[in-house]
C-alpha cells in the first residue's frame, strides 16, 4: 500500500520531466538593469521645435514588452545616418524621428526590426 503513493509521485516526476525536455526555449529574456537604466537615458517625447528643411516622421513599433526596450530601439534609431532627433514612447508604441524633408524614413524602421521587433512608417 505504501508503494502506491511513491509510483505515483515517480510517475508524475517523469511526466514533468518529459514536459520540461520538449518544452521549446524560452523567446523573453528580461532587460538587464543596464538595458533599463540605458532606458532612461532614451527620450520619450521629442524636445524643442522641428529645424527648417526637416520634418517628423511616426514609426509604428510592435514587440515592445517594458519600458527598457526604448533604450535599445533608440540606441538602434541613433545609428542610422541622417537623423536629426528620435524619441521613443513604450506607451504609445511609436518612436518618432525627425529626418531631411526628402529622406526616405524607410532605413530607421529597418533600423527598428530585429529580435522581436517589428516596425513600419506609418505615415
Amino acid at each position: 500500500m505504501k508503494l502506491l503513493p511513491i509510483l505515483l509521485l515517480v510517475s508524475a516526476g517523469a511526466a514533468l520531466a518529459w514536459i520540461a525536455w520538449r518544452a521549446p526555449e524560452r523567446e523573453y529574456v528580461a532587460p538587464t538593469p543596464a538595458e533599463v537604466a540605458a532606458h532612461r537615458a532614451a527620450p520619450q517625447k521629442l524636445a524643442g521645435g522641428v529645424p527648417a528643411g526637416y520634418v517628423v516622421r511616426t514609426i509604428e513599433v510592435e514587440g515592445m514588452c517594458c519600458t527598457g526596450c526604448t533604450g535599445k530601439l533608440y540606441e538602434r534609431l541613433k545609428a542610422v545616418p541622417g537623423l536629426g532627433q528620435a524619441a521613443v514612447s513604450f506607451e504609445e508604441g511609436l518612436a518618432r524621428v525627425v529626418i531631411p524633408e526628402r529622406a526616405d524614413p524607410e532605413p530607421f524602421a529597418a533600423a527598428l526590426r530585429f529580435d522581436k521587433y517589428a516596425a513600419r512608417v506609418a505615415d
